[in-house]
């Protein structure tokens, strides 16, 4: 099991993201796992540059990996998670 750190994630997030770091999730995708505490730290950044509009567009690509991931998602629970997000952005 590969966790997948938050910058990788932040790197996907990218208008133009790094084809070499989409084709090692593809080639690896049987193996990657999330950890609560990287959807925290990405739910922080969304609250941190709110109300900027790039947050809207954030929160979709951290949804998008929630029900990607869904079941390969460790940790604390999802919802404290985006708590400790939504907390620490305020």
């Amino acid at each position: 099991m590969i966790f997948v750190d938050t910058n990788v994630i932040s790197e996907t997030l990218r208008k133009a993201p790094d084809p070499a770091v989409l084709a090692w999730l593809v080639r690896n995708d049987a193996e990657l796992a999330l950890s609560t505490v990287a959807i925290a730290e990405i739910a922080f950044g969304i609250q941190k540059i709110r109300p900027d509009e790039r947050a809207d567009r954030l929160e979709q690509g951290l949804s998008h990996w929630r029900h990607r991931f869904a079941d390969r998602i460790f940790g604390l629970t999802e919802e404290a998670a985006l708590a400790y997000g939504e907390i620490m952005g305020t």
